[in-house]
């Protein structure tokens, strides 16, 4: 998972990604008591930004991920941001899965966005096999956004050049 983020500011344009190895970034992590949520926490002093994101489960969505900028340094800025998450499988694929038919997954892989729904659909688009005999497929992984207006759902990593570059 990488998150972008473009800061136009006073001190003009900054990039900030998440894998990054600064000496001004303070990295956290906090775990709730039950231990059903994780929280993930990175303080950037150089600009003056934390990022923060948690992932907990809910018995009605599943797996739920929540992110937060707070600005730190008093200065006024604008952020645009490109965040998310990379190579999400289809429902069903386990680790066996994986290893068995590796590049034969990603030829069966689809990925779909509904923009009337707002959803990104993750299926196969037959179960992948060794016989020359189709096999439907009727699972899908299902993701969405909430909050901010999306006004771009990128569904390749192809795509994030474009956003680095402006």
């Amino acid at each position: 998972m990488k998150g972008y983020l473009k800061i136009f500011g006073i001190q003009g344009l900054r990039q900030f990604e998440t894998p990054n190895r600064d000496d001004c970034v303070v990295r956290n992590i906090y775990k709730n008591l039950r231990g059903n949520k994780v929280v993930f926490e990175e303080i950037n002093s150089d600009i003056g930004l934390s990022f923060k994101y948690s992932w907990s489960t809910s018995e009605k969505y599943g797996f739920v991920r929540t992110v937060s900028i707070q600005e730190l340094s008093g200065e006024s800025c604008t952020v645009d941001i490109l965040d998310g998450l990379q190579n999400l499988l289809p429902a069903n694929t386990g680790a066996a899965m994986q290893m068995r038919y590796s590049n034969l997954l990603d030829a069966y892989k689809r990925a779909e966005f509904y923009t009337e729904t707002g959803l990104g659909i993750f299926s196969y688009n037959s179960l992948p096999s060794d016989l020359a005999e189709p096999n439907e497929s009727l699972s899908a992984t299902v993701a969405w956004q909430r909050g901010l207006p999306a006004t771009k759902i990128l569904l390749s990593s192809r795509q994030l050049d474009d956003f680095r570059r402006g």
